[in-house]
């Protein structure tokens, strides 16, 4: 089950076509019974959140907390109907003015394209990838880009924002 909570009203979000992307990209994963929840918040809201968690007092775009560490998640069944795997935040706002910045350098993308993007890099960390180090880094952009060429999208990982 994939919940979300829209806390933003200025940008107008699908979330039929969210539950589809997130599926799809669990279903890539191996995890298609797993469930997540997903807030949709402002600049505002994700600045509460950052600074809250990880003592970072700016916006940001994306936030994702799991609800196992890698070794946790690597004992349950992946198939396990009900498996909850954590929470994604997302600021419609900031996935919007980076979309424009993006757009700006030259690159051809829209809002919901970028926003997949963003959920195939959250859901990653909610299934154990991270970047903290280097080879970490590697790893999970690998793996980004295995999700999103399964998707048929083909758009920049770390365009410069």
């Amino acid at each position: 089950m994939i919940s979300i909570f829209n806390r933003q009203r200025s940008i107008s979000i699908s979330q039929h076509q969210i539950k589809d992307i997130c599926r799809q990209i669990l279903k890539i994963l191996s995890y298609e019974n797993a469930s997540l929840s997903i807030l949709i918040t402002t600049n505002r809201g994700i600045r509460k959140f950052n600074k809250q968690f990880l003592g970072k007092d700016s916006p940001t775009d994306i936030l994702s907390f799991p609800t196992f560490n890698p070794k946790e998640l690597a004992s349950q069944h992946k198939s396990a109907k009900g498996l909850y795997l954590g929470d994604i935040i997302i600021s419609a706002e900031r996935v919007l003015r980076d979309t424009q910045k993006i757009i700006a350098s030259g690159i051809d993308i829209d809002f919901e394209t970028w926003l997949n993007r963003l959920f195939v890099h959250g859901i990653c960390h909610l299934v154990g990838y991270d970047h903290e180090t280097e080879k970490d880094f590697k790893k999970m952009n690998a793996k980004e880009q295995e999700i999103l060429s399964l998707l048929g999208t083909s758009v920049p990982l770390y365009p410069i924002i």
